[in-house]
């Protein structure tokens, strides 16, 4: 009986620390045998959220960060009471440092639900530690907002 209560003395923390840093997938869900994961982070989890004038903005990745390979973020725009909806969604990969020459990559509208758009970056072999996700919404009167910087870190926080 001892030699049983040790090994689970011992492997209960590995466990919590392993489905910390995102080894060991949460849930269970469609496909997830809750065995190991091969990505850097949890397969889904929030990016962040951001209240910005007429909208809040929250952003969540679908696929696990794994530099070097793709990932699919979900974005959901809310407009507030009596603002217009979004006409477009643009996003790109940057870091806190604003860069006008960043690759924008245009969202797609989710099919059946309004204000969410899904998107799929591309990662470099090497993510930068302040690396983010930037958003820019264009409304139907041709408002346009840009958020980034902190809102949506990729990076462990």
């Amino acid at each position: 009986m001892r030699p049983i209560l040790s090994a689970l003395v011992l492997a209960i923390p590995i466990l919590i620390a392993l489905a910390s840093c995102g080894v060991v997938k949460q849930g269970a869900g469609a496909g997830d045998d809750g065995g190991p994961s091969s990505t850097s982070a949890a397969t889904s989890a929030t990016l962040g959220e951001r209240a910005v004038p007429g909208y809040i903005l929250s952003a969540e990745h679908l696929s696990g960060i794994t530099p070097g390979q793709p990932c699919s973020v979900r974005v959901t725009v809310t407009p507030d009471a009596g603002q217009p909806a979004a006409a477009s969604l643009e996003v790109w990969l940057g870091t806190t440092a604003y860069d006008p020459t960043a690759a924008v990559v245009a969202a797609t509208p989710v099919p059946g639900r309004t204000g969410v758009y899904d998107v799929t970056l591309d990662l470099p072999p090497s993510l930068p530690v302040d690396a983010t996700v930037w958003l820019r919404l264009t409304s139907v009167d041709g408002a346009v907002l840009e958020v980034g910087r902190d809102a949506f870190p990729l990076a462990a926080r």
